[in-house]
């Protein structure tokens, strides 16, 4: 991952990834599986903006757009958030390209793509596993969930609070930076 945020670019950013996607939890309120963007919709408002959400917000059957290995990849990358540094996107990143990229969020690839990233295998498994990993996905997912404005699908990019116009991330983040600008932004 180092390799494609060349140039200076990584200096004059704070980048973080939540992994939760355009998943949701099954609520009294806004229903269950299979996936409806609907229903990820309603879970986002009923769950997300309220300071005082409903109980099952966050303690229903966890349904993700693409699947049960969908659900599975998004926890084992928080994981590896938490276990790492959650503003050391430089490490976490590493196993997410090699997990979700090369991989395609298959859990026997979980050893190969943390020892890559400098984390350990071992440990991403047992917080998925453990409380931990309950922790990690409802933070995840409260996050997600609180965004304003909502996210209207992944990936959700937002530069200083605002969402990203476009599809050009380096260009973005060079006319956002407020200060001289890294070799990077300028080739």
């Amino acid at each position: 991952y180092q390799r494609r945020v060349h140039g200076g670019l990584s200096k004059i950013m704070n980048f973080s990834m939540i992994p939760w996607g355009n998943a949701y939890r099954t609520t009294s309120a806004c229903g269950g599986a299979p996936y409806d963007s609907g229903r990820r919709k309603c879970w986002d408002t009923t769950c997300g903006w309220s300071p005082y959400p409903p109980g099952d917000c966050f303690h229903g059957k966890k349904v993700c757009q693409h699947g049960e290995r969908e659900c599975i990849g998004n926890l084992a990358e928080g994981c590896a958030i938490v276990l790492g540094h959650p503003d050391d996107y430089l490490t976490y990143m590493n196993f997410v390209l090699c997990f979700e990229v090369e991989n395609q969020c298959n859990v026997g690839f979980i050893d190969t793509c943390a020892a890559r990233a400098g984390l350990s295998g071992s440990s991403i498994r047992a917080c998925m596993d453990g409380s931990r990993g309950s922790t990690v996905d409802f933070t995840f997912a409260r996050k997600t969930a609180s965004l304003k404005p909502a996210h209207p699908g992944v990936p959700y990019v937002l530069i200083d609070g605002v969402p990203l116009a476009g599809s050009n991330l380096k260009d973005a983040v060079c006319n956002a930076y407020k200060g001289a600008l890294p070799a990077g932004c300028r080739s």
